[in-house]
This record gives structure tokens, sequence and C-alpha cells, in this order.
């Protein structure tokens, strides 16, 4: 006899307010189920998921959210439910196999946005009291009513009614309550062994951690004289497991959904893609797909300043609670059983990680190419290179990353598109740009490009296999440099502008053409240190430099002439060098552009102030070296650098940057302090002991020594290590002894003696003064001085 796949299971796909708001619903967790889990970062991408969705509504109504499936049994027979009271199951219980951790997080959203939802409804009524009152006054006088307090009304009751229904859906989706017993009220989620479902107060048991949380959350608000707080779980002293992260998870959700009805500028980065209050307004396509009619705009956007705030603060909340309700989708599957179930949980976990999105992208290149010309084609040979990049990393989560950052990038490069690292959301992106290209092989073309640039050059220390590109042609040991400091800061904002600089070298007909674009490479690559560190510099965080760059790719009508840089707008066009070094400079200088820097005397004014070295400690770094390079003690200024000659001490070099004298960074004067001994001025300020002014580099081993000595030591260290023989070195040290009675142990002085020169410390040696507040702040503003005239030679 034929079996139909019906009675076996089951699969359909559910939004919260289908599935957690159905009469005489209960979940049921059995006790084999591991406990509560979910870390922050796991809440986090929920969200984050949650509100893309929200944000793509704005122009499509088919956005939804999937969360994934739930498999469970439909527990007709109530065989799984331990405690029982069989007269007070819920008729529907649904007996949890997988997606228990998901379940409990999706309650948890829906009862941290009840709680929300509520406070800001309380300020609401608060702050529109008078007018109701005043409406309800002249109403019953049978008095006129103005058109400006019609239109606020219509607006206030709009969504005090709009509020007040989704708190009530809201609601349906973790509790229950029933119209008789002494305890009514029912949690959705109740787990195995710790909870019993019951209507009398005697057997009803809530212990674990969701049901207790839920249960008491849901007899606070069921009183009649409930006041509207926020709920405040908190952990039992019993340490039962999984309590910790369910509450972590809970107030986690809680300050993410009070930003949302904060200021924008506050706003948490899990909603950073909610739509902004005007383009909800804007958009009647948001506005059906969530409320099913267009809300009042007109009479809202009428509403007082003073009012409107609060307005919008509680219809963004309102608009994401549906959206939560009604367009977060799970796929719950229905096993006739708990074999049944237990098999189909099987088959769909071992189907191992998902695919990347190149690894779904492949076969549309193939279809494009015709199966029968693949395999001779150009485009497989490109689609082998992009592989021999990725196959490097393991399957599982290092491979899905890698591919992620490699997409981010390529997007950038080809079209200037700012794409996300979401699966779903690449892949989606590659067919329909794919599909949309009029030249799929130029589209391949910069996917290679991309994953060629980042294993030979940015991923690379050695720059081995790069001749095949370059030919001949070698990366000078500043360019080195610059890729080196670029990686140690997490520079990743460069790869695409680089990428396109690389494949016109190796798109060059010919080997003239091909060192004319070398150059251009470099010399992009050098401008571009000098912009991000002199911006770096001046400012105590990025200052969104990573949107300048981003503009590179994607801004049209550039002040300087320069057009849209990504390869689907400058095709084969060659990028003019000079423009691109005009266009940074531009941008760091222009007193009416972001950088404002204007000249050198405002760059000093501005960094020298600057803590960098809490704020951007690589970038202090390389400020020394291109500070130190080429430049020698200032005979006329003691402990001052001034410029020396060509080849004097060359330090903007990769040589320099890795030697292991300049490897770590010393405070002169030390962070702390603690013994007394050194200026208090230094330390009035709070900042001034790191800045640049107060920073050297040394080995680490040397620092380590240095420690917290006090200066007239100090000072001895660096002119043993400045010295420039060992005789002269041994002479620093006895004289030390002998005229000042500073001495050494054996140790300290076998690490002097072992020391490489450190021409860098010359000038710090030879400082008889104290080490003050105002020399810091005067060496700080010559080191400046030497940066600049270094760095903005690399922009001109």
């Amino acid at each position: 006899m034929a079996v139909d796949p019906k009675t076996i299971f089951e699969a359909i796909s559910k939004s919260p307010m289908e599935l957690l708001a159905d009469r005489g619903l209960g979940l049921y967790i059995p006790s084999y189920q591991r406990p509560y889990s979910w870390d922050k970062d796991k809440v986090s991408r929920l969200i984050e998921d949650i509100s893309h969705g929200l944000k793509t509504l704005i122009k499509s109504d088919d956005s939804f959210t999937f969360l994934g499936t739930v498999i469970t049994i439909h527990d007709v027979n109530n065989s799984t439910v331990q405690p029982i009271v069989r007269a007070d199951v819920p008729s529907k219980v649904l007996t949890v196999i997988d997606g228990q951790q998901r379940m409990t997080t999706l309650l948890l959203v829906c009862i941290a946005l009840h709680n929300s939802l509520n406070l800001m409804h309380k300020q609401f009524i608060k702050k529109t009291k008078s007018v109701f009152n005043e409406y309800e006054k002249l109403s019953a006088a049978g008095e006129n009513i103005t058109e400006e307090l019609e239109s606020q009304m219509t607006a206030y009751e709009w969504l005090d009614g709009q509020t007040k229904e989704a708190l009530s859906a809201l609601a349906d989706t973790f509790y229950e309550k029933y119209s008789f017993g002494r305890s009514p009220l029912y949690p959705r989620m109740i787990r195995s062994i710790d909870d019993q479902w019951s209507k009398n107060s005697n057997t009803k048991k809530y212990d674990s951690p969701i049901a207790n949380l839920i249960f008491n959350y849901i007899t606070e608000i069921d009183k009649v004289d409930y006041e509207v707080v926020e709920y405040k779980p908190t952990k039992r002293e019993s340490n039962i497991e999984g309590e910790e992260a369910l509450v972590d998870r809970f107030n986690q959700l809680m300050k993410i959904f009070k930003s949302l009805s904060s200021n924008r500028s506050t706003v948490a980065d899990e909603i950073e893609e909610v739509p902004n209050i005007d383009d909800i307004y804007a958009s009647d396509t948001f506005q059906e797909g969530l409320l099913n009619h267009v809300a009042p705009v007109s009479d809202i956007l009428n509403l007082p300043t003073n009012e409107k705030d609060v307005f919008n603060k509680l219809s963004i909340l309102v608009f994401y609670a549906r959206y939560v309700l009604h367009r977060v989708v799970l796929t719950v599957v229905k096993g006739k059983n708990e074999d049944y179930a237990f098999t189909i949980f099987e088959s769909l976990n071992t189907t191992g990680e998902p695919l990347t999105a190149f690894e779904t992208f492949k076969p549309r290149v193939v279809n494009a190419v015709g199966l029968a010309n693949y395999e001779q084609s150009e485009e497989k040979a490109l689609m082998d290179e992009i592989a021999d990049y990725l196959c490097v990393f393991s399957v599982g989560p290092e491979l899905q990353k890698a591919t992620k950052e490699l997409l981010i990038h390529f997007f950038s490069s080809y079209s200037g598109l700012r794409i996300s690292g979401r699966l779903a959301e690449q892949r989606s992106e590659l067919k329909a740009s794919f599909e949309e290209t009029n030249n799929k092989l130029a589209f391949i073309k910069m996917l290679s490009y991309c994953a060629n640039f980042k294993k030979y050059i940015w991923e690379s220390d050695s720059y081995n296999g790069l001749s095949k590109y370059f030919g001949d042609l070698q990366l000078s040991t500043t360019s080195k440099l610059g890729l080196k400091f670029f990686k140690d800061i997490n520079h990743t904002i460069v790869i695409p502008i680089l990428t396109l600089f690389f494949s016109q070298i190796v798109d060059a007909p010919n080997q003239q053409e091909k060192e004319l674009r070398f150059t251009d490479f470099e010399e992009a690559l050098r401008a571009m240190v000098a912009f991000s560190t002199l911006w770096r510099a001046s400012r105590r965080g990025t200052g969104g430099i990573d949107n300048e760059y981003r503009e590179f790719l994607n801004k049209e009508d550039m002040p300087t002439g320069l057009p849209r840089l990504a390869k689907l707008y400058m095709g084969n066009q060659i990028i003019n060098i000079d423009l691109f070094k005009s266009e940074l400079k531009a941008r760091l200088l222009d007193e009416n552009r972001k950088g404002k820097l204007i000249n050198k005397a405002n760059f000093i004014s501005i960094s020298s102030h600057l803590p960098i070295y809490s704020s951007a400690k690589k970038v202090a770094k390389f400020l020394l070296l291109a500070a130190h390079h080429d430049a020698v003690a200032d005979s006329a200024c003691e402990g001052l650098l001034t410029k020396g000659r060509s080849a004097s001490n060359p330090c903007l070099n990769v040589e320099s940057y890795i030697d292991d004298r300049n490897l770590s960074l010393e405070h002169i004067a030390p962070q702390n302090n603690n013994n007394g001994l050194w200026d208090p001025d230094i330390y009035e300020n709070g900042e001034l002991k790191d800045t640049l002014g107060n920073l050297i580099l040394v080995s680490h081993d040397l620092n380590s020594s240095l420690g917290n000595r006090v200066w007239a030591e100090k000072r001895i260290f660096y002119r043993v290590v400045g010295a420039q023989d060992q005789n002269e070195a041994s002479r620093i040290l006895s004289e030390a002894a002998s005229t000042n009675n500073i001495r050494f142990g054996n140790l300290t002085h076998d690490l002097l003696q072992a020391q490489k020169y450190m021409p860098n410390l010359i000038a710090l040696g030879s400082l008889n003064k104290p080490w003050t507040k105002d020399f810091i702040m005067t060496r700080s503003q010559r080191l400046y001085d030497l940066a600049w005239d270094e760095l903005i030679k690399w922009l001109e």
C-alpha cells in the first residue's frame, strides 16, 4: 500500500504570528536538549538580518528574513510531556527536536520588543495627553474643532491603535491567558522535567530559564495596576545552566531596541540598516507591506516639532515589531513521531557547510560560456585562478570568511558597490550583476584580479609568483613598506583601488606600457600611504576615511575631474595617476572638504596635541620612521632632529619597519608617574604622555629594560645605543658611573653593550636638560614637521 509522505512529515513556512500566536499552541523542549547557549554575536547577526530585511522592504514588497528550520513532532498523545497535568496541557503541543535555540531567541526578541514598545508608548501617552484631553473636552461640549487639532488627532489615534495592536500580537507570541483557573497564564515555551503547564497554582511549575523569564514577565504585565517599567530579569542564586546566557541575551536585546527608539547618532551597530523614519513615510510599499494600508503621512508630517520626536520613535518600534511578527519566517517541519523527526534532523544536518557564493556562481559561468566550450575557455582559466586562491582555506568558516571578503573587495572594485558579507546577499548580487553585464568576461577578469592581488601581494610577505604579472619589474622596498603598514593597520579599504592599478599592469599590451602602469601602481600606493597616515595622525579615530576611499570608486563629478574608478565605469581607460594624487591631496587639505588640513602649520597644530599612542599605535610607529628618515641630530636645538643629507639615515623602507630596533614603542616619560620622579606637569593633561613627542622606537628587550627608569638613566641608555662603536659605548657608561654616580647591573650593562647601533636615539641622548612638558610639545611639533615634509611629497 502506497504511503503518502504527508503522513510522515510536513514542512510549512510560518511567521512568528502564524506559529506562536496559534490558539492552544505550546512549545515543549525535551530534557535531552542542550541548555540555551546563544552568544552575543549570534543574536547580533539575527538582529542585523532582520534590520537588513526591513531596509530591503523599502523598495521590495517581497522582503522576508528567513530564520531557519525548526524540526518538531506534533505530540497529539502528549507522550513526550513530563511531568504532566493531562487536563491542563495545551491542545497543540509541538515538541522541538531541533531549533530550540533560535526559537528561544525569537521569544526573547518578542518579549524585549513588547517591553520596549510599552515603554515608548508610555512616553507617547504622556506627551500627547493634553491633546487628547483637549479634543475630548471640545467634543463633549459640541464646540468647533480646528483642522490642526483634527489632523493631530488623526495621527495620534492611528499610532495609538497600531501600538496597541502590535502589543497585543507580541503578547500572543509568548503567552496565552485562559478564561478560568487560578493560574491561567501559560508561557508558550516550557522545558521537560523543569516545568509543568497547569491552571492550578499548586501544580504549575516554571523553573527552566525560559519559562521562568516568560512567567515572571507575564505575571507583571497582567496585573490590574501594572505600571510600565523596564523589565530586568536576574539570574537566580541556584546557578541554573543556561540562565546566564538567556538573561544576558535578553538584556542585549533590550539595549539594542532602546537605541532603536533613541537618536540615530547612538543607534546600535545591529540596527544601522533600519531605514530612517522619513524613508518609511515616503515608501507606500513599506507601509502596505507591514500594515496592509498607508499611514496618514500628511497628518504625521504636520505634527508640531516638539511632539514629532516621540511619535517617530514609537512609530519606528511599531514597524520593527510588525516586521518581526509578519516577515520573519521559519520553516516548521512536523514529523509523525520522534523517530521520524530525528531522521529528518540527521538528513538535514549531514549536508555539511553551505556552498560559498563563489561555488554557486561557477555553474552560471559554465552556462553562459556553454558546456562544450568551457574547458578550453579563457573564462575557465580565470575561474581556476580564483579557485586556486580559495583552495588554501579550510572548508567551513575559514573558507566562507575568505570568500565573503574577496567578494566585498571585488564588488567595490568592479562597480563601487558596498556589499555586506551575508551569504544570501552575495549570492544574489553575483547572480544579478553577472546576468546584467554586457561584458561577462571583464566581470570574471576583475574577480580574478582581486583574487590574485590578495594572493600574491596583499596576503604575501615574499611576493613570490609576481613575475607572471610584473615580468622583471620588482616592488621597491618603499612599496613593500606601504603594503606591510596597510596590512598591519588592517586598512583593507585600499584593496579595491590597489587592485584596479594592479589590473592595469596585468592588462598592459607591451613591456613599455607595463612599466608605465607599474610606476602608476607604486605611486598610487605611496600616495595612499601618505594620505592615510596624515589623515589618521590628525584625528582621534579613523575620521570616516573609509568613505573617502569608497567615493573614489563610485562618486561622480569629483572636483579635480577624476572619474569614478570602478571598472564598470572606467572600462579600459587608464587611471590618470596625477589626477588620482590631486584628488587625494585635495581631500586631505581642502578646507571645504572633510580633510581640512589646509597646510603643514595647521597639520602640526592639530596633530601634535593628539594622544596618538592610545588612538593609533602603528600609525605612530610609521610617523616616527618618516620623521627620522634622513634626519640627524640638530646641533642648534639640543635633543631635536633636523633634515640631513640624502641617504644619511634611510628609514622609509620595509627593512627599517621590521628591524627589531624599531619594533617597540617606548614612552620616554612613563605612562604612570608612580615613583613621582618625573615632571608632574607632564601628567596634568592626561594625554600629553601619549603624544608623538614622548615616544621613541626601540627593541623589545631595550623597552623592557627601560621600563619606569628616571630620565637621567634613560638618557644614558639612549647615548649608549646611539654610540657608533663599543669603545664609545663603554666610555659613556664609565663616565656615567664616575661623574653622575649612575651604575647599572651586569645584566643591564650586557644588554646595552649587545644592542645594535640606533642612530635614531642620538639626538635624545644629547639632551642635557630635564624632560619637561614644554619639550615634549616642542619635540612633537618637530617630528610632525619632518614627517609631513617626507609624506606630502608622495602626494605630489
